[in-house]
């Protein structure tokens, strides 16, 4: 034969080999008939489906009946990770099957079989006398619980965001209804003060059960691969926590370091304020995408693709709003003496509070599905 092969082994494609290389990789023990040969890297069959390779063994009495596969032959698995190990006796794969290292939807395979399949529908005797043991990533283990305590106080903080944009909204539209009705400048002032001072209390909140949801996230089993992502936002959360902070202490309370009567002063106070209410700003959206990220690994190790596509949806229309968000605060900012700039960068905010709270419920009804992942385990 003069083609020319690849192999494919736990994901990984080597190759091409001609077929002496096959034949000489199956002499020293390096080719195995649970690895997945192909010509085109587009249809695959074990190798062991080849005779020429792996030569039936010497028929006996009768030819192997559809029961082969649940006889005393070599079997292969694939273990928790994924990882295809093998060969191992029926006798082996049994114990692990009462290990709990080998599940119903752990895919087995031995000569005689097709191609590989879910040991529950090859084997299905072993799951009828055996304990069905959960897998490590099943919630009930005891392993899961604080990351589903923590997704529930972060969804809990979402809750809260959307409450104070709503209220914020409303409270700030009647407060200028009410100060044009009465013609009072100071009545404004205090107003917007007092909806200034509730917001930052409890955007406090907000970002303080945040924190503790994220730390408790970041006690997910290691297994599923998201400890980093939620270590991440949290660092990055108290960042932004520690910068905002600071940022009202000196904007708010003392009335800002700009007020210094030096003109110098008060412009290098200004500079400084503006910046740390930049990285404030870019902390809380950058600890926010982390953990999106760490949402979507925890529904792709919960085996919810459903709920991760809707994750990775969730996390490009974030980036949409980011750079709206950008967009109308640059109008404001650069238009504030243009009246038509300002009327189309106020419709551009409102534009964006309707669209920001329907993301926020989106956001919301996703880690409950996030967390309801993690219960179905098992």
């Amino acid at each position: 034969m003069s083609e020319q092969y690849f192999v494919r082994s736990s994901g990984k494609v080597l190759g091409p080999f001609t077929w002496a290389q096959l034949q000489d990789l199956r002499k020293r023990g390096r080719l195995h008939e649970f690895h997945e040969l192909s010509s085109d890297r587009i249809s695959w069959l074990p190798a062991g489906s080849l005779p020429e390779l792996f030569p039936p063994q010497p028929q006996g009495a009768s030819a192997p009946q559809p029961t082969t596969a649940a006889g005393e032959g070599q079997w292969f698995y694939a273990d928790l990770t994924g990882e295809r190990r093998g060969p191992v006796a029926r006798h082996q794969l049994e114990e692990f099957v009462t290990a709990g290292s080998v599940t119903q939807d752990s895919l087995v395979w031995t000569k005689g079989m097709a191609d590989w399949r879910p040991a529950g529908d090859a084997v299905p005797e072993m799951f009828q006398t055996a304990p069905r043991l959960r897998s490590p990533l099943t919630p009930r283990t005891g392993r899961w619980g604080p990351a589903r305590v923590g997704l529930l106080l972060t969804a809990i903080a979402a809750l809260v965001f959307a409450g104070t944009i709503i209220f914020s909204t409303v409270a700030t539209v009647l407060v200028l209804l009410d100060a044009n009705a009465e013609h009072s400048a100071e009545g404004l002032r205090q107003g917007l003060g007092i909806i200034r001072w509730v917001v930052i209390g409890l955007y406090v909140v907000v970002v303080v059960l945040e924190i503790v949801g994220f730390g408790l996230c970041a006690a997910a089993p290691r297994s599923s691969g998201t400890r980093g992502v939620a270590n991440t936002a949290l660092v990055l959360a108290i960042g932004h926590l520690v910068a905002y902070g600071v940022y009202a202490l000196f904007a708010d309370i003392r009335g800002g370091v700009g007020n210094n009567p030096d003109a110098d002063a008060a412009r290098i106070g200004a500079i400084l304020l503006l910046l740390l209410l930049a990285v404030s700003g870019l902390l809380a959206l950058t600890y926010r995408f982390f953990f999106l990220l760490f949402l979507r690994g925890v529904a792709l190790a919960c085996e919810a693709r459903g709920t991760a596509v809707q994750v990775t949806i969730l996390t490009i229309i974030y980036g949409a709003l980011i750079f709206l968000f950008v967009i109308v605060a640059l109008l404001g900012f650069l238009g504030r003496e243009n009246e038509a700039v300002i009327v189309v960068a106020g419709i551009g905010s409102l534009l964006l509070v309707v669209l920001g709270l329907g993301w926020l419920v989106w956001y919301i009804v996703v880690q409950f599905l996030v967390r309801a992942a993690t219960g179905r385990r098992g």
